[in-house]
């Protein structure tokens, strides 16, 4: 069969189309333009209208990690703090959820010495239609208020459970020692 100029143009432009799409997927078949396009515009829009107590940043210019930051609600143990996260996203966010951790230490039963937290947002309750700010609200209020039923740490959980008063007291001195905004 011999290509005529009129196939061989198209056949090269079909080629061209096909090398620019596979530029912008990632091997697990998502579109990484979605994805950075939305944190973009996510970034954007935290920046502009920070939530409540909140802030994040991109990580050295790095739109897959971002640096967050949370304070401590008031009327807690956690009064007073600010509480960095780490943030990283996959290449298939929105689609799968970021990979949070607190990069400050915090004595809370949700969250275990390496910073990793269990919150349902960030696993079986993930949806496309959460945004960051969202999950740092979420966050907020979990800093707040513990789920010693749902617990990373269990002798924390069951000290919040059996000793509030200690568990508080602790709280409080961990916030005073890693926490406080002149540790920035």
């Amino acid at each position: 069969m011999t290509m005529t100029p009129m196939t061989m143009t198209m056949a090269l432009a079909m080629t061209m189309k096909m090398q620019q799409h596979q530029r912008h997927v990632s091997s697990d078949g998502f579109e990484k333009t979605t994805c950075i396009k939305r944190l973009y515009r996510e970034l954007d829009e935290i920046r502009r209208n920070p939530p409540p107590n909140c802030g994040v940043e991109s990580h050295m210019g790095d739109i897959f990690r971002w640096r967050a930051f949370v304070k401590g609600p008031p009327g807690t143990a956690y009064e007073g703090g600010t509480f960095k996260l780490d943030i990283r996203f996959p290449k298939s966010y929105p689609f799968r959820p970021p990979g949070v951790r607190f990069a400050t230490r915090i004595y809370h039963c949700n969250v275990d010495s390496r910073g990793a937290i269990c919150v349902d947002v960030l696993n079986e309750r993930w949806s496309p239609v959460m945004t960051i700010s969202m999950l740092l609200l979420s966050l907020w209020v979990l800093i707040g208020e513990c789920n010693p039923n749902d617990p990373l740490v269990t002798c924390i959980a069951d000290q919040y459970k059996s000793n509030r008063k200690e568990h508080d007291k602790i709280a409080r001195a961990w916030t005073l020692r890693y926490a406080k905004e002149e540790h920035e």
